[in-house]
């Protein structure tokens, strides 16, 4: 038997740590006295990048919507250590009008085409490689089971629910304080509309959006704190679809005094988030298909699930 040719296997994770390994067979010299004619070899090593990689916060994958990132007048985003990618080679790709901030780290557009209106100069750079979804088929898969509850709705005062399958629509009306308790939260054929004047406090809870037609909806002047699992199967996922979903919409509406961690993959989501203040998305990945910033003051960071991508010149170190 002959020596088998080598090959190789590389992967990155959403990190950016790189993992290889490669396996060959050589021929064997005195232990072939003994049969045995070939010996095979392996060998694996990993490496992190280190010097200019950059974190990615924002990742907009819908590659054909025009004006797939839309900022308007009002728009305060502070997020200095993050990058916002967009995908889409539309013209234009992405609009952005007088009177908005955006302290970010780069804004990368893969189409050529952008507009600036105005006094606006965000640090875009046009025909750029933005990254590709790292998280697409590698999400948990959900088994949905029949409907735990159906068309709920609460009344003001002081409210707690639990996790499980929510069917229809579960309206919080008036005003009052809301506490989810850890676990899935799963919003089939319908959604979750939480009304002015509602406190919504929820840690170690992740929703799943089963359909096209689960949403979560923020109305008014909502205060909520939302933070993710941060060990097990949905750690540090805030909200999650399966793949393949067509698009729809989803507005986040006057919100207020509010922080939201984790991430959010939730790549066929046309999102609009108006008229938001005071909002500290601490530790925040974003993937949708496309975004509109009207009037708001968001600051954030990397969260743990942080996509990454790299500018000029790096090193690499060996962890393996």
């Amino acid at each position: 038997m002959g020596c088998r040719p080598p090959t190789a296997s590389f992967s990155v994770d959403v990190s950016g740590k790189l993992t290889g390994s490669a396996t060959a067979s050589s021929k064997a010299s005195f232990v072939g006295l003994f049969g045995v004619n070939t010996i095979p070899v392996s060998v694996s090593s990993a490496g992190v990048t280190s010097g200019s990689a950059s974190k990615v916060c924002i990742l907009l994958v819908d590659p054909t919507q025009s004006q797939s990132f839309l900022v308007n007048s009002g728009a305060n985003l502070n997020a200095s250590n993050c990058e916002i990618h967009v995908r889409t080679t539309a013209s234009p790709a992405a609009i952005f009008n007088s009177g908005t901030t955006l302290n970010v780290k780069r804004i990368c557009v893969k189409g050529s085409t952008v507009i600036k209106n105005g006094d606006v100069n965000p640090p875009v750079e046009v025909s750029c490689a933005a990254i590709s979804d790292p998280f697409a088929g590698t999400l948990p898969t959900v088994s949905v089971g029949s409907c735990t509850y159906n068309n709920q709705t609460y009344n003001p005062g002081n409210v707690t629910i639990n996790p499980g399958v929510y069917c229809g629509w579960t309206n919080f009306n008036g005003s009052g304080t809301l506490t989810l308790n850890p676990g899935l939260y799963i919003i089939k054929s319908g959604g979750m509309t939480f009304n002015s004047g509602w406190t919504v406090t929820g840690t170690g809870v992740t929703f799943y959006l089963v359909d096209q037609n689960a949403t979560l909806t923020f109305n008014g002047n909502v205060n909520f704190k939302l933070s993710p699992p941060t060990s097990g199967t949905y750690a540090n996922i805030t909200a999650f679809e399966p793949v393949g979903l067509a698009n729809s919409n989803l507005p986040i509406n006057g919100t207020s005094g509010s922080s939201l961690q984790g991430l959010l993959y939730l790549p066929s989501r046309d999102v609009t988030i108006n008229s938001v203040s005071n909002v500290s998305a601490d530790k925040v990945t974003m993937v949708f298909s496309s975004l509109i910033f009207d009037a708001l003051n968001w600051t954030f960071d990397a969260g743990a699930l942080a996509m990454t991508t790299s500018s000029g010149t790096q090193s690499v170190r060996l962890v393996k």
